[in-house]
């Protein structure tokens, strides 16, 4: 298990989704193989209750590279902690 950094992101009310990404990717001898997860990216709500929004794109190992047809794929999380693998498509949602 790798851990690559630890931090927050904070989303105002009202915020627009992030772009849609992937926070590392590897290319070259670095390629993803297998379905392995390199570099987790551990989500979660600070308080009890809350619920991560996190839009994921299942399957979406595109080294970061997004299609239109990749919007229409989008699943929202709801849970209060995920782990989204760091090579998969994802965003932060819209807030509220």
């Amino acid at each position: 298990l790798r851990a690559r950094g630890l931090g927050w992101a904070l989303a105002p009310p009202g915020s627009d989704p992030q772009a849609l990404h992937a926070d590392l990717y590897g290319t070259g001898a670095h390629r993803r193989t297998g379905d392995r997860t390199r570099w987790p990216h551990l989500l979660w709500k600070r308080r009890r209750g809350d619920l991560c929004t996190t839009e994921v794109v299942p399957e979406a190992f595109t080294e970061g590279e997004s299609r239109d047809s990749d919007f229409q794929r989008l699943r929202q999380a709801r849970a209060p902690a995920i782990v989204v693998d760091s090579e998969l498509l994802h965003r932060g949602a819209r807030t509220p």
